[in-house]
C-alpha cells in the first residue's frame, strides 16, 4: 500500500501542507479520506473519526455483502523522522487492539476485518497490518 501512497504524496502533497498548527495527523487524514471517496460503491459505511469500542478510530468502512462482508479500520500516525515510521505503525496497530475498534464491525455484522496502521512523515509513509481477523 505504501508503494501506492508514496507517489501520490510526492505528486499532491507539499511538505508545507502538513506543517500547520493543526493536530499533526489532520492533513493526512483528509488526504486519505479523499482517496477513499474515489472508491465509489466499492465501500460502504465509511466513517471518519468515529466512535469505536473505547475510542475514536481514524477511518472505518465495510465492503461486500452477506457472509462476505468485511470491515476495515485504519489508524494513522505522523512522525517527525522517517526512522520512526515503523514504530508509529506498531503504535497504531496496538491502539486498534487496545481500544477495541473491531467492536464496530460486530454491530455492522461483519464476520471479519482488516486493521491497518499507516504512519506518515512528510512525503513518506509506512503501512502495516492487513491481516484478516475475526470480529466475532
Amino acid at each position: 500500500m505504501s508503494e501506492v501512497l508514496e507517489p501520490l504524496l510526492r505528486n499532491y502533497v507539499s511538505v508545507r501542507d502538513a506543517a500547520s498548527r493543526a493536530p499533526a495527523e489532520n492533513y493526512y487524514h483528509g488526504f486519505l479520506a479523499a482517496l477513499f471517496a474515489c472508491a465509489g460503491n466499492r465501500i460502504q459505511d465509511f466513517a471518519s473519526n468515529t466512535e469505536c469500542g473505547d475510542g475514536y478510530a481514524d477511518i472505518v468502512f465495510t465492503s461486500g455483502t452477506g457472509s462476505r462482508r468485511i470491515g476495515v479500520v485504519i489508524e494513522m500516525k505522523r512522525t517527525k523522522r522517517v526512522e520512526d515510521l515503523r514504530n508509529a505503525v506498531s503504535e497504531a496497530l496496538d491502539q486498534i487492539d487496545c481500544r477495541n475498534y473491531s467492536e464496530r464491525f460486530r454491530k455492522l455484522r461483519c464476520s471479519s476485518y482488516y486493521s491497518y496502521g499507516i504512519a506518515f512523515c512528510a512525503k513518506h509513509c509506512e503501512v502495516g497490518g492487513g491481516i484478516l481477523r475475526s470480529s466475532t
